[in-house]
């Protein structure tokens, strides 16, 4: 799981806007903070090996400047506090910099390791093919197709992520089929059944291109007379918005006009609830629906939900979402007919490509 929180529009934000929705739910991730963002013509990348929680707040954590000291035989580490105020000075002046920035453009990618180590290497945007990458999910069994595109085409590889991968893969398959969308999301679904989440592709002119599949989530927030706002996961951040669009699956550009499931009612209706809430009832606990720790808001106001002796702790997600908890035998049921339908795709897919190969 990662974090995605980014704008396109003629007006203009501050990257430390988005910043501010990402700590909202840096739950998602917090190790290590990609921001991309659109200069004059250019792209312009910055990845920081900080928290988000530093970044916001323009202050390193002191340990970052502990150093080890020796008494007799004895090793004990303290804070270099002459290190500590020069270094954090400098990321002082960084951060103000990069959060006053204002762009019609600007994507942030907050990472949580799942393939390859906590470096800056492996931090995103990827770039691949000239355009830049931005991924929130896990692609399960990688390692064959890295392993081909190293053994058979000759790729080396910057990082240690599933991204580059799947980026790399995306552009080859675009090209084997001469940018047939369907062909090329008919493959992704066979090569990779328990999926891959959301790949967005950031071209130089900052066209967006979705690869999504159904096991994460991207929402578009449109504003008319503006642009729009897509995240991983709604935040009460954003509270001017005139659509709320819940992605499909598939491979499309993001627009203000971009298809999907229509939660406008439900998201204005919640997050009007979230901001009227006090305080002490938005907490850091676990959603009853999700099961995740995070920001909750313990209220029973949404339609469905229980009366206000049995209140319940929900995320804002699953609050427009309007979820119930599921019970044991949902689950296994849904995963039952996942895995029913994983094969007969698979099936599908090699019976369709034996054909096309032998036709």
């Amino acid at each position: 799981m990662c974090g995605i929180v980014g704008y396109k529009g003629k007006r203009g934000t501050d990257v430390g806007n988005l910043l501010f929705n990402a700590n909202f739910n840096k739950y998602r991730g917090d190790d290590g903070v990609g921001v991309l963002y659109q200069k004059g013509k250019n792209l312009e990348v910055e990845r920081l090996m900080f928290s988000l929680e530093e970044i916001t707040k323009k202050k390193l954590y002191e340990d970052r400047a502990k150093k080890q000291i020796s008494i007799g035989s004895f090793g004990i580490s303290r804070i270099d506090k002459r290190k500590y105020k020069t270094e954090n000075a400098d990321f002082y002046l960084r951060m103000k910099t990069l959060m006053d920035t204002v762009s019609n453009l600007i994507v942030v990618h907050h990472r949580k390791a799942s393939y390859g180590g906590n470096n800056k290497e492996n931090l995103h945007p990827m770039y691949v093919e000239n355009k830049y990458y931005i991924h929130n999910g896990t692609a399960e069994g990688i390692e064959s197709v890295k392993n081909y595109l190293e053994v058979f085409e000759g790729v080396v590889f910057k990082s240690e992520t599933d991204t580059e991968v799947i980026a790399t893969l995306y552009n080859k398959l675009m090209k084997r089929y001469k940018k047939d969308k369907d062909k090329v999301f008919r493959d992704f679904k066979i090569m990779f059944p328990d999926g891959w989440g959301v790949l967005l592709e950031i071209d130089k002119l900052g066209n967006i291109t979705a690869i999504k599949d159904n096991t994460r989530n991207l929402w578009i927030f449109t504003q008319d007379n503006d642009g729009f706002v897509f995240v991983s996961e709604p935040t009460k951040g954003f509270k001017d918005f005139d659509k709320c669009i819940l992605l499909e699956e598939g491979i499309m550009d993001i627009n203000s006009d971009v298809k999907g499931k229509d939660y406008t009612e439900w998201a204005m209706k919640c997050l009007k609830w979230w901001n009227k809430a006090k305080a002490v009832d938005i907490t850091e606990d676990k959603c009853v629906v999700c099961e995740t720790e995070k920001k909750v808001l313990d209220t029973y106001y949404a339609i469905g939900h229980p009366k206000e002796q049995d209140r319940e702790k929900r995320c804002l997600e699953c609050y427009i979402l309007n979820h119930n908890k599921l019970s044991d035998d949902d689950v296994e049921f849904i995963e039952v007919e996942e895995r029913r339908q994983t094969y007969k795709q698979f099936i599908g897919g090699m019976v369709a490509e034996n054909l096309s190969t032998t036709g």
